[in-house]
């Protein structure tokens, strides 16, 4: 697995997108159009977390925001995305094209809510991944005595320089 400040970077920015879709999803109770900004964010998130897949495998993804290419790119370099994730390819294409321009679309909370839940548990996972071994690079870049009181998490947020 590669691991270094790109990488870093897409990782991180997806999880900031994550954040906000969380944000939006709880306004959207109030708000009619939280919900379409939640599922852009969300979109966007999945979009980056794949780029960092592909990119931390070594694949320079393709330029391109459509989330069905980039399974693909994965799928061509032996790279397993689970099926769920597959199946929400096109609402995710569809959300990140449409959500911010197209006043005519509605997008529904409960489908942003069920492809939240799909693309959580998929970067969770990707996300653990991307902690242990940037903690393991990190890790012998630093004198012991700094590694015992935090988290691997903390650690490598606060050491994001040394990948």
């Amino acid at each position: 697995m590669i691991v270094n400040g790109e990488t870093a970077f897409l990782l991180l920015r997806a999880k900031s997108y994550m954040a906000s879709v969380e944000m939006e999803l709880e306004r959207s109770q109030k708000d009619i159009y939280a919900a379409s900004t939640a599922a852009f964010n969300l979109a966007m998130a999945a979009e980056l977390t794949l780029k960092h897949v592909l990119l931390s495998n070594g694949i320079e993804p393709s330029r391109t925001h459509n989330h069905a290419q980039l399974m693909k790119e994965c799928g061509m370099n032996h790279i397993l995305i689970p099926k769920n994730m597959r199946l929400i390819a096109i609402d995710l294409r569809t959300w990140e094209s449409t959500a911010r321009y197209d006043s005519g679309v509605v997008i529904m909370k409960e489908e942003v809510e069920e492809g939240y839940q799909i693309v959580k548990e998929y970067m969770a996972k990707i996300y653990e991944i991307f902690i242990d071994s940037a903690y393991e690079i990190i890790s012998k870049k630093l004198p012991q005595k700094e590694l015992g009181e935090r988290t691997r998490e903390e650690m490598v947020k606060d050491h994001l320089s040394l990948l």
